[in-house]
């Protein structure tokens, strides 16, 4: 009883102070619903830094050009469309669909009105990486209930699966692409819904070492499916922002290595600090679509604060950072 008062308390004291600090909630943009794009990588500051590429017949939802453009993963979403719905054959078991059930998938070849969505080195320089590029499932940040998610291939020896969901992420969730090259695949959802997706790149540079990044990217499957009013906190995906998403985030509060969103990562630097306290408290309370239909999208740059505020805020995060140590 001491130790959840104490919480409660701290809880309310931080979000009275950070009110003295503006936050701007950023939403995402186009939904991405035909032509070619790609998860891609390039490298910048250290870092493989993921982007939305998109080619010269990539077609927004609301007409918005996205033609020859770069977006962050999560300044755009891609749509699976219920013209990919289908009810699958015998064989299909490799997806967590069995015969007779739902399937939407996007294709490993061209179609028209429908996303051609893959991933791509083409902007690494061959020559200043050794081996090859290894992308990585690391996350399921939001998905439906019950639904499943696989990336694969076909190919002249059969079914080649890159990710799944079916069990625990691993090592099995790898694939490796050489620098400079790109790769088509085909991506199956069980359930309509949004789907939010980790994916990480690891590399070698020839100067630089072992390099990483990350990125998350939003799905929309099925035609009926909305980025609705969405919340960056609501870090269990039941729809709002709650108490629990704050459990969450100081459980995990002072966590500076490779940190999740589902860890409470919000603004996705791969740690849990104040910053993403600050996002938590200026969504507390709201609620969005309905699990599994509501994602988190990115916040855009906090506004300087006050140095008055910014002492306060520093005093509670120091003393949210001491409770979480003191008393896992």
């Amino acid at each position: 009883m001491k130790y959840t008062r104490f919480r409660i308390t701290l809880f309310v004291l931080t979000t009275i102070a950070a009110s003295a600090v503006p936050v701007r909630i950023a939403r995402a943009g186009p939904v991405y619903t035909a032509g070619h794009g790609d998860a891609g990588v390039a490298y910048e500051a250290g870092e493989l830094d993921f982007h939305l590429h998109f080619g010269a017949d990539a077609v927004s939802e609301d007409e918005t050009d996205i033609t020859f453009s770069e977006f962050a993963p999560d300044e755009a979403y891609i749509r699976v469309p219920d013209s990919r719905h289908t009810i699958v054959p015998a064989g299909f078991e490799f997806t967590g669909a069995n015969s007779g059930d739902d399937l939407w998938s996007l294709p490993q070849t061209g179609l028209v009105g429908v996303p051609l969505f893959g991933f791509a080195t083409e902007e690494l320089e061959p020559s200043d990486w050794s081996g090859a590029i290894t992308f990585s499932l690391t996350d399921v940040v939001c998905a439906p209930e019950n639904s499943y998610f696989t990336l694969w291939q076909d190919t002249f020896f059969g079914v080649n699966v890159r990710f799944d969901t079916l069990d625990d992420l691993g090592p099995d969730d790898v694939f490796g692409l050489p620098a400079g090259g790109h790769d088509d695949t085909q991506w199956g959802f069980t359930e309509p819904g949004v789907y939010r997706l980790e994916f990480t790149a690891d590399g070698v540079h020839v100067t630089d070492g072992p390099v990483t990044g990350w990125g998350i990217y939003t799905f929309l499957v099925g035609d009926a499916t909305t980025a609705g009013d969405l919340l960056i906190a609501d870090i269990d995906c039941n729809g709002g922002v709650d108490f629990q998403d704050f459990l969450i985030l100081q459980a995990n509060f002072g966590l500076t290595s490779d940190a999740l969103h589902g860890d409470g990562d919000l603004d996705n630097d791969g740690d849990v600090d104040f910053q993403d306290f600050l996002i938590l408290q200026a969504e507390y309370g709201a609620t969005g679509d309905a699990p599994g239909s509501g994602v988190p999208v990115a916040a855009a740059a906090v506004p300087e604060p006050s140095s008055r505020a910014l002492a306060l805020c520093s005093v509670l995060a120091l003393g949210l950072l001491w409770l979480c140590r003191g008393m896992r």
